[in-house]
């Protein structure tokens, strides 16, 4: 366990549980995409109609983390009873500057078979007007702490 001086909190919160000063700015700042997910998650999970809505996560990343990105959009749309709309390989894509992902011809090729696959899904949900979407239970949450 580790000690900290005394010093080291804000003078005005004597708290045990107090945070120190050095922690506290470094956790209030946060990333674009952090924010972007956060905004995702707040309007899906507030009540937005978007059940049976077809979905699709898209990654674009310089180099590493497209994956664990591409995964966590993804478990959005699970969560809210979406079908997820897939491609050749996962729907990612590289590229450093603006524009330069389009020199990435095999992400290019998987954005391309995944417009194709999302335009042959709508076009099969509402091919003759009804939908005809699945009936649903009632959420039945589970508590695993008895």
């Amino acid at each position: 366990m580790f000690r900290m001086e005394k010093s080291e909190y804000n003078a005005a919160d004597n708290s045990p549980n107090a945070m120190p000063r050095r922690y506290r700015t470094s956790r209030l700042k946060s990333s674009t995409p952090e924010m972007a997910m956060a905004v995702l998650q707040r309007a899906f999970f507030s009540g937005a109609n978007v059940q049976n809505k077809p979905a699709a996560a898209v990654a674009i990343c310089r180099r590493g983390g497209a994956t664990a990105a591409y995964q966590t959009l993804n478990m959005i749309f699970e969560m809210m009873n979406m079908p997820v709309v897939t491609s050749q390989y996962w729907n990612i894509a590289y590229g450093r500057v603006p524009g330069e992902v389009m020199q990435d011809t095999e992400g290019m090729q998987t954005m391309r078979t995944l417009a194709d696959n999302m335009a042959w899904l709508l076009k099969k949900i509402h091919a003759d007007g009804n939908p005809d979407y699945p009936e649903r239970e009632d959420w039945q949450g589970m508590n695993f702490i008895r």
